[in-house]
């Protein structure tokens, strides 16, 4: 029976196209991440595959909060809220 080979890594990558007037400074659009898993069998693989996953998504969600945040605030700048019309009808039933 032919052994199976483990992970001995998890890379995780993204690449992102921010809208044209988006402040980018400090930011990089395209990011690859590699976190090592510790070596071992059984259980112990396990709980350090379970730690480079936990990192990962840190490390991944991180970034795309900053990057969320930072197109957002552009967004907020290019196009004012507006009230909801949903908002307007909920309004005018209170008042009845």
């Amino acid at each position: 029976m032919p052994s199976m080979s483990t992970p001995s890594a998890i890379t995780i990558s993204y690449a992102l196209s921010p809208p044209p007037g988006v402040d980018t400074s400090g930011l990089e659009a395209s990011k690859t991440y590699t976190f090592a898993v510790s070596k071992g069998e059984g259980k112990n693989y396990y709980d350090g595959l379970r730690t480079a996953i936990a990192q990962a998504k840190d490390a991944f969600g991180d970034d795309l909060t900053l990057w969320r945040d930072r197109v957002g605030k552009a967004e907020e700048v290019r196009e004012p809220k507006a009230k909801d019309e949903d908002e307007e009808d909920d309004e005018e039933e209170e008042e009845v």
